[in-house]
């Protein structure tokens, strides 16, 4: 039987276009249920050492559902470094990977000290690591493709619920009924029976809709036949009956958790709303007449009516029409004017979040910079999820979702206690741990389980908002040390002295020995490559240097700093319909972010550049939920940048964008500062957030916008010193002498907008010009003749001179200032036409079409713009 999908959020068409509704046929059905079905072998073939070591306890059969699900988990939310970049057959082990293989050989990792939630647990990490091999074919392109694969099938056939993932459905309802069991009953031996139930309870649907039940029962203990002994043969058994019997003792907990995690009521609701006034409408009434047995919310609910009296293209059309609608994010959606109601007092929904991240990962090392951003990975990855597990015995599909810089997790009252001490408590171990001493923290907010995850959302945010805003009563001590300062944060008083002769503090010191061993030296070992020559001049080499540095008397080229951030990602999280949407939404960010840095290295392999590629893998120090920072040679930094927001924003489907700061230095500038100034670029591109939501929340996309692709701001050092004000201040001064619109910052647009940055590339490749539908990567690097040899690169960086040449003629062209631009607009239209050269009169018309724009009456001639962009992609050599 062929099913509908809808997508709230638009999945990417095979010509780029939003999704809003797919037919999967029967065929594809059938080959899901087996890709699902291989996916849970695999897992249980590692946990048991290919059946040899049976799943016996009640604790075993837990820890083997946590790490079932936390595998799900690390295939939904990948790594940023492309597994083929690697010279072996080997994993990144340091994120939702890390979880997976400390919950799958727990008892070996405690024995061994491994205790991801302390500090001096999370020092013997490379323990787990020694099993990375035994998982790695887990993580193989063909794993991870069934997965995504799996996860399109809709936990439901009909418009409206069939707009959430089966699999992502079944997670939340094991973990809605897994708290409500343990409000009811605390954790106990039935407790894994009601988990098993619930994840599985839904993988008959993929076989036969109708008898799915008695499918799922018999498919589960299929699956787990060989692998059972003891308690957990009898769990598997007693969870099969729980899936078909109606009348089972624990069946209410099931029914609680498969009712309100894709919160169905509401949304059947809901689709009357937003589909009452459609083309689509009459149609649908029709066939409900036709029915008239009941009425039209009863009728929904009846599978006998969709089954006769509704054929395939109607249910396709009416879901396709729901999902454009309900996805508008206004006033006008119904589903913003939903009140709500709390469902369950019982049930608290939490989100963790750390406050101050860029403090805390801002320093002037690259070793520490890393390893904060590593530990940041680690503890919300690795280290939280595991305490959840291990201290308080919640299963670990509790916790939803992951953003950037925090994480979502379902509660039952009964374990947190009342005045929620218990998460207090957990939250000041963390503290205690990772951050004393340090600006950062975790701090969490909290909400209710209401009938609309909006309000579950916004309450949450307006507690953290409270925090962040409020003074929390702490006495602040006042240090007296004000000389010997940390060399590498400049905050905390120094205690130690480096093994390279600077002063820094205990933080900094550990920080930087976890760059070093969970940042450089893994992705050496990934990389295939020696960390002993690359330790000596690692930053020279990402910035493009050879390994050994550059020659004696050789100028040192440009490093880029890129950070990125998604805007008003907070509204899209908002706007989710249900619970099981918002789950799946946060994963879709997540991924369309590393799937976009995935796309960059695999050009790069097919170019045959590894070198680069090699560079980008140190480069990343950071990539999760909508944000992420990374390091790059200058002349690789705009390719990326524009091929990472096309890819984003494709990716979600057309429904989202990034904002992007780009600061360009030479190596031996002070990394703090560095990420200052590229925090000021950022706020500036993020300026586009009215833009954005006209272009892309507002509308209901068909086809890829032109208007409106991501925002974008950029700057270069030149030699000097760049810090958050410098950036500020010349950003301004520019705009106000009308040589450049930075202040606004450019689009990822078509060449047709005056905010495009295709404009001022076009001046570059004024013979082979560029469009917003022609910035394939292949074409992007072409840019700087990444792929083409030494010799044709040679002439890309000829090209750059020639164009910065030519911007040296025009701002020597006007000694006196009459209005902003006007003489060297007129200048260069002249030169347009009486250059000596045709390639010199080519170019400066293109200037004068491209960098000239209308501002408010006046004029901005944003050749400044122009020079700074010749200078990224120059990369030091120009």
């Amino acid at each position: 039987m062929a099913v509908i999908r809808g997508y709230v959020l638009p999945r990417r068409g095979p010509n780029d276009s939003p999704v809003y509704a797919e037919l999967i046929d029967d065929e594809s059905t059938k080959k899901m249920f087996e890709e699902l079905a291989d996916l849970v072998r695999g897992v249980l073939d590692v946990f048991t050492n290919n059946g040899g070591k049976k799943i016996t306890s009640a604790s075993e059969l837990s820890l083997f559902l946590d790490s079932l699900v936390a595998y799900f988990k690390s295939l939904a939310f990948i790594e940023p470094i492309l597994p083929e970049a690697s010279s072996a057959v080997k994993i990144l082990p340091v994120s939702l990977q890390a979880l997976y293989l400390y919950l799958s050989r727990h008892e070996l990792l405690n024995k061994a000290g491994v205790r991801p939630y302390k500090k001096e647990g999370l020092n013997r990490l490379e323990e787990v690591f020694k099993y990375a091999g035994e998982i790695a074919k887990l993580y193989s392109n063909e794993k991870r493709k069934e997965f995504y694969d799996v996860i399109r099938f809709p936990a439901d056939t009909r418009p409206g619920p069939n707009t959430s993932s089966l699999l992502i459905h079944s997670l939340t309802t094991s973990a809605l009924a897994s708290t409500h069991y343990i409000n009811k009953n605390g954790v106990d031996e039935n407790l894994p029976i009601v988990r098993l139930a619930a994840i599985f309870h839904d993988i008959g649907k993929l076989l036969d809709w109708r008898r799915h039940e008695k499918i799922s029962s018999r498919e589960m203990e299929e699956l787990f036949a060989i692998y059972v002994d003891g308690y957990a043969k009898k769990a598997v058994s007693e969870a099969s009956q729980l899936i078909s019997n109606a009348s089972h003792p624990l069946r209410r907990f099931l029914d609680y958790g498969d009712r309100n995690s894709s919160e169905l009521d509401r949304v059947v609701a809901l689709f009357f709303k937003v589909i009452k006034d459609s083309n689509f409408y009459n149609d649908f009434e029709n066939r409900l007449k036709e029915y008239a047995k009941v009425g039209p919310e009863e009728a929904f609910n009846d599978w006998n009516f969709w089954n006769s009296y509704v054929k395939e293209d109607l249910m396709e059309k009416l879901t396709e029409e729901f999902c454009k609608r309900v996805s508008t994010i206004d006033k006008e959606n119904p589903a913003f004017a939903e009140e709500g109601r709390i469902v369950d007092e019982d049930v608290i929904f939490v989100r963790i979040d750390v406050r101050r991240i860029q403090q805390f990962i801002k320093v002037n090392d690259i070793w520490a910079m890393n390893g904060a951003s590593r530990l940041i990975d680690l503890i919300l990855y690795v280290g939280v999820p595991a305490y959840l597990t291990d201290v308080l015995a919640l299963p670990i599909e509790n916790v939803l979702y992951f953003g950037g810089g925090n994480e979502t997790v379902v509660f039952p009252r009964r374990l947190v206690g009342e005045n929620k001490e218990r998460i207090r408590q957990f939250v000041e171990h963390f503290n205690r741990e990772f951050f004393e001493g340090s600006p950062s923290e975790i701090v969490f907010g909290t909400s209710p389980f209401y009938s609309v995850f909006r309000l579950i959302n916004s309450e949450i945010d307006r507690e953290l908002t409270a925090k962040k805003i409020g003074y929390d009563g702490r006495h602040q001590d006042v240090n007296p040390n004000i000389y010997e300062m940390c060399d590498f944060c400049g905050k905390a008083p120094a205690a130690l002295m480096s093994d390279k002769g600077e002063r820094v503090c205990i933080l900094c010191d550990e920080k930087r020995r976890l760059g070093d061993a969970q940042h450089f030296r893994v992705r050496s070992s990934f990389l295939g490559l020696d960390w002993s020559v690359l330790s000596k001049r690692i930053i020279e080499y990402i910035a493009g240097h050879p390994a050994e540095g550059p020659r004696p008397g050789e100028e040192y080229l440009d490093l880029s700093l890129i950070r990125f951030d998604g805007i008003l990602t907070g509204q899209l999280m908002s706007s989710s319909i249900s619970l099981t949407d918002a789950c799946e939404r946060s994963s879709r960010i997540d991924l369309s972010i590393k799937e976009g840095i995935h796309e960059f290295m695999r050009k790069l392999l097919d170019l045959d550049e590894r070198e680069d590629l090699n560079r980008m893998v140190f480069g990343l120090m950071y990539a999760g939920g909508d944000d992420g920072v990374i390091l790059l040679p200058s002349r690789l930094s705009i390719p990326f940048v524009l091929s990472l927001m096309n890819e984003y924003y494709l990716n979600m489907g057309c429904k989202s964008a990034l904002s992007v700061g780009v600061i360009a230095a030479k190596p031996k500038h002070p990394l703090i500062h560095l990420y200052e100034a590229c925090d000021s670029l950022l706020n500036i591109a993020k300026r586009a957030r009215k833009d954005c939501y006209e272009e892309l929340y507002r509308t209901s996309p068909l086809t890829p916008s032109d208007a409106f692709r991501g925002s974008l701001a950029f700057l270069t050092a030149d030699g000097g010193w760049a810090t958050n004000e410098s950036v500020r201040s010349i950003v301004e001064e520019a705009w106000g002498e009308g040589v450049s619109r930075m202040r606004d910052s450019y689009y990822l647009s078509s060449v047709g907008d005056e905010k495009s940055i295709l404009r001022l590339l076009n001046v570059i490749e004024y013979d082979r010009k560029i469009d917003i539908n022609d910035i394939g990567l292949e074409r992007l690097l072409e840019i700087v003749g990444e792929g083409k040899g030494a010799g044709e690169k040679e002439k890309k960086v000829s090209r750059l001179k020639e164009v910065r040449n030519a911007i040296y003629d025009i701002f020597a062209s006007s000694k006196f200032k009459v209005e902003p631009g006007k003489m060297e607009f007129i200048y260069t239209f002249k030169e347009s036409i009486a250059a000596s050269s045709a390639a010199k009169r080519e170019l400066m018309k293109e200037i004068a079409s491209q960098v000239f724009q209308k501002i408010n009456r006046g004029m901005n001639f944003n050749l400044y713009d122009l020079f700074l962009l010749v200078k990224l992609l120059g990369g030091g050599r120009v």
